[in-house]
């Protein structure tokens, strides 16, 4: 199994509810926002952006900032069992 997970933590799964749009800084698709400055990743495509104070509890401070937001891109070619995504945070 060539798969590789470079994370310390896992979270487990659970289901991300946007109910009423009024979660500006949590949604999938779109164009990310907040960013603190422009960055251009042509090879992926902007996946989602979540705000870590939205976790469950316990991993409220996953991203080791208690206001940050999370940034995940997927690759535009996916290949199996290899890294395909780019995962960053960041705080204002």
């Amino acid at each position: 199994n060539d798969s590789i997970n470079l994370s310390k933590y896992e979270i487990p799964a659970y289901e991300i509810t946007v109910a009423d749009g009024t979660d500006k800084e949590t949604f999938l698709g779109g164009e990310p926002k907040f960013l603190q400055e422009e960055l251009a990743f042509e090879e992926f495509d902007f996946f989602m952006q979540f705000y870590g104070g939205n976790f469950p509890s316990g991993y409220k401070n996953i991203l080791f900032l208690a206001d940050a937001i999370g940034y995940i891109f997927i690759e535009k070619n996916i290949q199996i069992n290899k890294s395909c995504g780019l995962y960053f945070g960041q705080s204002t």
